[in-house]
């Protein structure tokens, strides 16, 4: 049998790139577009308005476990709006909720069947125009867009 020889890890200032300076031209910061701003803020302001809606706390809807009825329709409302309002994939909409896309799927099939009930379609009309006015408020806030 032949003895293989061991290789000793090569240290970075050691590498290829030792003592050089980056390739190309430095990034330029650049203030996020409101755009980007909306869709940061949103799911997390869709999650705030979801709980306070259904008077449970975030960190009860945060939790990894499974909840009360009223902690998971909370969950569900606002995973539902997040997804709606601000165009995100399931699968993002999972992952900011901590779910997962069938998850995210599933609730937002219960919400849109809930809908057909006027008693519930109309406060929810209300509540995704309020949301969508405060998103677009906030990202231009902070986006220095508006004073």
């Amino acid at each position: 049998m032949r003895q293989q020889k061991q290789r000793k890890p090569i240290a970075p200032e050691q590498g290829a790139t030792a003592g050089r300076r980056p390739r190309g031209r430095p990034r330029k910061l650049r203030a996020p577009s409101v755009m980007e701003l909306r869709t940061r803020l949103g799911p997390r302001l869709a999650e705030a308005v979801a709980a306070n809606w259904q008077g449970c706390s975030l960190r009860e809807m945060r939790a990894g476990t499974r909840s009360t009825a009223r902690i998971a329709e909370a969950r569900q409302l606002g995973m539902y709006l997040a997804h709606t309002l601000f165009h995100l994939t399931m699968t993002r909409t999972g992952t900011i909720f901590g779910r997962d896309r069938t998850t995210v799927r599933h609730a937002c099939r219960l919400i849109e069947d809930q809908r057909d009930r006027p008693r519930v379609d109309e406060p929810l009309m209300v509540l995704e125009a309020a949301l969508s006015q405060w998103t677009e408020h906030f990202a231009r806030r902070l986006a220095g867009d508006e004073p």
